[in-house]
């Protein structure tokens, strides 16, 4: 009984909580869509496991494989040559992953087809998911009223419409009346 103690305790403190999660690998391929996914998911393990701030970018740094361990080994070596400091936290080692494997036209014209995002022959549920990775991936940080006026530009005027006309604070709420709006015209025309 005093061992199984010790041994959750030790879960605990370790903040894994008895589940086995690891860091993704990255290849260095240059696919910006790939990168993200493989950002978001460090960041969400890092977040979950509590890593240290000072342990990240050693930890990260394992988990680059092939091409990406080759740029990371040379962007060290550069940066010594040059006279520059080491890059000790995250946010720097992120910013210049970014910058190698997030190429600047790739982030304008995701930022483009965001900004023109229409619902069309999709339904209200895959307009929101695609509203929201756009979102996500353009990392766009704006007043939740504008949020919200933004989704309601891109939905179909005949939801739209209806949405405006009823009362809601959230971006949440816009999306449940949007979902129920649908709902109700589909069961409207199958009549």
């Amino acid at each position: 009984m005093g061992q199984r103690l010790r041994e959750r305790n030790n879960r605990r403190r370790n903040n894994d909580f008895g589940i086995k999660l690891e860091l993704p690998e990255f290849d260095g391929r240059m696919d910006p869509d790939e990168f993200i996914g493989w950002l978001q998911s460090v960041e969400r393990i890092l977040d979950f496991k509590e890593v240290s701030a000072d342990r990240i970018v050693k930890l990260v740094a394992i988990r680059l494989k092939k091409a990406a361990s080759l740029w990371w080994e040379n962007l060290k070596r550069s940066r010594i040559r040059e006279g520059k400091s080491k890059i000790e936290t995250w946010n720097k080692m992120k910013r210049e992953l970014q910058r190698k494997y997030i190429p600047d036209q790739y982030k304008q014209d995701l930022f483009l087809k965001f900004t023109q995002l229409q619902q069309q022959q999709m339904t209200v549920e895959e307009y929101v998911a695609e509203f929201e990775q756009l979102s996500l991936k353009c990392d766009v940080v704006e007043p939740e009223e504008h949020t919200m006026a933004r989704f309601l530009g891109g939905l179909n005027t005949a939801i739209s419409n209806v949405v405006q006309l009823q009362s809601y604070w959230t971006f949440q709420d816009v999306v449940n009346l949007a979902l129920k709006v649908e709902k109700q015209q589909g069961r409207s025309r199958s009549r």
